[in-house]
């Protein structure tokens, strides 16, 4: 996990998505927070009324293809 680095400073900038519903979000807001603290431009959302593979029911889910149009 890229959490796990001692050092995250001069990486790329970064735009992370969370998921309400994802295992992974607190470690998302996590490595958003550690990348802004190590001087790297990071922006962070959160989408609420989301799982982990939202990005895969632009079909079905009008809020999909917002979390899509975002990527």
């Amino acid at each position: 996990s890229p959490l796990l680095a001692p050092d995250l400073s001069g990486l790329p900038p970064a735009h992370i998505m969370s998921a309400q519903y994802d295992p992974l979000r607190d470690e998302g807001a996590a490595y958003a927070q550690r990348l802004a603290e190590a001087g790297v431009p990071v922006t962070h959302t959160m989408h609420p009324g989301h799982i982990h593979g939202s990005g895969a029911f632009t079909k079905v889910m009008p809020s999909a293809r917002v979390w899509r149009d975002e990527v």
